[in-house]
């Protein structure tokens, strides 16, 4: 079987991000449906709901923008997701075991996008005062000087990605901390690093609320960072750094 948080092939740690004291999960379901036109087997994922109400980062991020992000997109992706994985072996397995396993295809992609929303919507909080834990605080001191330069160097990233996509917050294989500007369907889990934090660059995401001014997007979620989300995922530099 599959180790939840390792991907094979890889030489990247396990991960896992920890929420309320256990591991981000997904639950598959089979049922039966005997008087349905549906397949009598079918996987039946529910999207996961949001770690905080609909509007608790107003007024940084409007609660229809999250009800329209989170209830048509993403739930979108979770749909696509189930019909797609009908008669293949990712029938009943959950996202991140596609996302690692799956090759190039329409259900890699929208288990990846879906996935990657699952992801973010634990990078964000509703509190403003949830500082890096010492280990995180440190290594963005050493990579990037300080919270308030990373912060920065998200928002000149996001400006400079053509298009949409994700930004990511992540731990390379060696132990170095990085920002990396990925497409749509790619994740870290794909390219051997560790997620950390995310960022959604899609329009969906913020043209409501803030247009085509996509940085004052990223400067307004850099606010209501859950730096515990990253905290949890890192790794202890190793020893001699």
């Amino acid at each position: 079987g599959v180790v939840p948080g390792r991907h094979e092939g890889s030489n990247s740690r396990p991960w896992q991000l920890v929420i309320q004291g256990g591991p981000m999960a997904y639950t598959s379901y089979s049922t039966l449906a005997p008087a349905s036109p549906l397949p009598a087997r079918l996987a039946f994922r529910r999207p996961r709901p949001l770690p905080y109400d609909w509007d608790a980062l107003e007024p940084l991020i409007s609660a229809q923008t999250l009800r329209t992000h989170h209830g048509g997109h993403y739930a979108a992706c979770i749909r696509r997701v189930n019909i797609l994985s009908l008669g293949t072996r990712f029938e009943t397995a959950g996202l991140e075991r596609i996302v690692v396993q799956a090759e190039d295809s329409p259900l890699l992609e929208y288990a990846s996008e879906a996935w990657s929303h699952e992801f973010f919507w634990h990078c964000l909080s509703p509190r403003q005062d949830i500082a890096p834990g010492w280990l995180l605080a440190y290594e963005i001191r050493w990579h990037f000087g300080s919270p308030a330069a990373l912060r920065d160097l998200f928002v000149e990233e996001a400006c400079n990605l053509a298009g949409m996509g994700w930004l990511w917050l992540v731990q390379e294989a060696a132990g170095e901390l990085a920002v990396r500007a990925l497409s749509t369907y790619e994740t870290p889990l794909r390219i051997g690093v560790t997620p950390l934090l995310a960022g959604d660059l899609g329009q969906h995401a913020y043209c409501d609320d803030y247009g085509n001014h996509r940085g004052a997007y990223i400067r307004a979620c850099g606010q209501r960072i859950n730096w515990a989300v990253g905290s949890a995922n890192l790794s202890p530099p190793d020893a001699g750094r």
